[in-house]
């Protein structure tokens, strides 16, 4: 698991250069972009990690989040850091 949580810093640092604030919505954790918010979660039995996507406000304080592409931990870093940092352009608004 010390690599997921390494991984996980690393992925929330590409969240912030791509200049995401953190921001509480509905007790739980998001990253936001403008009406984009996010959450990013790590799924043992897949050994991956998923970003979910919300288009508002409204819908994360619902949890109405989709799913984003599973990242498995089997992969290189860069690999993985490359991929999400292409959802990421692609989802925020």
């Amino acid at each position: 698991m010390e690599r997921a949580a390494q991984l996980k810093k690393r992925i929330e640092q590409t969240f912030f250069a791509l200049g995401f604030n953190e921001e509480m919505v509905g007790g739980k954790r998001c990253l936001v972009y403008g009406s984009t918010y996010c959450m990013l979660t790590y799924i043992d039995h897949f050994r991956a990690f998923v970003i979910e996507w919300a288009g508002s406000r409204g819908e994360a304080e619902k949890n109405m989040f989709e799913d984003g592409d599973l990242f498995f931990l089997e992969d290189p870093d860069e690999t993985i850091l490359r991929a999400v940092q292409k959802e990421i352009l692609a989802e925020r608004k």
